[in-house]
């Protein structure tokens, strides 16, 4: 059975931050509507392992209990906190539940018996519980709050959405009820409102304050992604805000460069508006002060090419071809396979090829602004400024079909099928090396070339 830290991947010694980071990127991935089993795992490790923590912010909201004035009652209540100080919230919730059996529904064991049934992953008890506190006591902000989350914990999603309202009018504000409210936004397809909140919440950051820098992260990278689940309007805003976090706090933030990191690869991949690109660059220059280039060579490397990827994509001057000519030169780059990376140079090229016409104008832009392309593409520019074209194309095609054979998956073929039929025809002489039975007069080494360029084949096509 695995222990909490293991429920989280986390390590043995790991810190309060790892354990934060770790519960925030998991409950991202497992939300309790989706994933309920998985989530309750999640959130009770996180739980046990926070108590300190818990305990703390608890103290940010005092609470005057009721609890009978008996020696055996009081007795019970340090049992109870011994209990959950070590741990163990089965044993203090069946203390506590014990407690109300004996003495009643007093406030201080409810409060209890409520708050160890949430840690200890029995959301939907926890909840009856703190529906009474509410009931009961509606001015103590902390049972709205853990009402809340009991409710999304649980996964009653409209049920936890009015929850968290009404708590965060009556002014919960800590940072982790906020971003668990956001989650639930998200969940509920309430992103608008989930930004809300958390711009709120990194609105009120202190250029002096070392303090909370990991939730305002935290905050900055729910805004991104619930704008990339719904676009928002105001994407610039939360370009220039998080740009402006940066610009003051990139001095403290040297700490947190696994979270910089990640969240600056999201911020590239999920860049939607052209417009913002001036903005864009500016958060990487100033992430490359946190992020030095020389100590996080390879990472810039893959953040550039995906910034390639990001520019050629929003870019709408260009036609789609170029997009996916983008994706064949990563796949060549990142391959130590000579034939794939060839497969996608051939294939890259038979597409421009298919729509020279209205494509080539664009090669002059692709050489002013988007040169690392250019320069793995313009012998393209140069073949088709010697050679005949249709020439050219069949050659190419004869090559790729002859390589096809063996490489899975042809994006030239899904969209032009009626080449694969013909490459399919071809008589092959070698099941091994995929050469075809010339079906013509070979062309001799001193004929003209036929693409039509008035060398001799040997100086030409032939080399």
């Amino acid at each position: 059975m695995k222990n909490d830290r293991e429920v989280l991947g986390v390590s043995a010694d790991a810190d309060q931050k790892e354990i934060k980071k770790a519960y925030f990127k998991l409950v991202r991935q497992f939300s309790p509507e989706k994933d309920p089993e998985r989530f309750q795992e999640i959130r009770g490790a996180y739980e046990r392992l926070q108590q300190a923590e818990v305990q703390e912010k608890e103290g940010n909201f005092p609470l005057t209990m009721e609890m009978p004035d008996e020696p055996f009652a009081h007795s019970m209540m340090k049992q109870i906190d011994r209990l959950e100080r070590q741990g163990d919230f089965e044993g203090a919730a069946a203390t506590a539940k014990e407690a109300v059996s004996r003495f009643g529904e007093y406030e201080a064991f409810l409060y209890e018996l409520g708050r160890s049934q949430l840690y200890s992953g029995h959301s939907g008890s926890a909840a009856k519980n703190f529906e009474k506190l509410v009931k009961q006591y509606p001015g103590k902000n902390e049972y709205k709050r853990n009402l809340a989350i009991a409710y999304f914990d649980r996964g009653y999603g409209k049920k936890a959405f009015g929850a968290f309202e009404a708590a965060y009018a009556a002014g919960v504000r800590d940072s982790d009820f906020i971003l668990q409210y956001s989650m639930c936004c998200r969940d509920r397809e309430e992103e608008a409102r989930g930004i809300e909140i958390l711009m709120e919440m990194v609105s009120g950051y202190e250029p002096s304050s070392k303090e909370n820098l990991q939730d305002y992260l935290e905050a900055y990278t729910g805004i991104f992604s619930l704008d990339h689940f719904a676009p928002s309007e105001d994407y610039g805003k939360f370009l220039a805000s998080y740009g402006n976090f940066l610009e003051t706090a990139w001095r403290t933030l040297k700490e947190y460069d696994d979270m910089i990191l990640e969240l600056t690869s999201f911020l590239v991949m999920s860049f939607h508006r052209p417009d913002c690109l001036p903005v864009l660059e500016e958060i990487l220059t100033l992430t490359k002060k946190i992020l030095p280039e020389k100590k996080f060579s390879e990472e810039w490397k893959y953040i550039s090419e995906m910034l390639l990827g990001k520019r050629i994509q929003v870019d709408q001057r260009l036609d789609q071809e170029w997009n996916h000519c983008f994706e064949m030169y990563i796949e060549s780059n990142h391959t130590d396979d000579q034939s794939i990376a060839r497969f996608a140079k051939l294939e890259a090229k038979l597409l421009l090829l298919e729509r020279w016409e209205e494509l080539a104008p664009q090669f002059d832009m692709m050489q002013a602004e988007y040169a690392e392309l250019y320069e793995w593409l313009k012998e393209l520019r140069e073949l088709s400024q010697q050679s005949n074209l249709s020439y050219l194309m069949d050659k190419l095609r004869r090559e790729y079909a002859s390589m096809a054979r063996n490489i899975d998956g042809s994006l030239y073929y899904d969209m032009y099928p009626q080449y694969k039929e013909a490459g399919e025809a071809l008589q092959w002489d070698s099941s091994e090396n995929g050469s075809f039975v010339r079906m013509e007069k070979k062309v001799g080494r001193n004929d003209p070339c036929p693409c039509g360029s008035g060398k001799k084949y040997k100086k030409c096509c032939g080399r």
